[in-house]
């Protein structure tokens, strides 16, 4: 496989796993414990929001 092109599958893969990644992040979203209170949810979601933020910048 010439370079060029297995720099582009490496492309292609890495893209891929941070599509998957973002999304399973997002579905962590008001999945905090319940029983852990308002404080530790809104923490929680915030916790959520800036991962998902961090993966869409790469």
């Amino acid at each position: 496989m010439p370079a060029s092109e297995a720099d582009d599958l490496v492309g292609a893969v890495k893209v891929g796993a941070i599509a998957l990644g973002e999304s399973e992040v997002a579905e962590l979203l008001s999945m905090a414990p319940a029983s852990r209170g308002a404080a530790f949810e809104d923490g929680w979601d915030e916790a959520v929001m800036v991962a998902n933020k961090a993966l869409r910048i790469r």
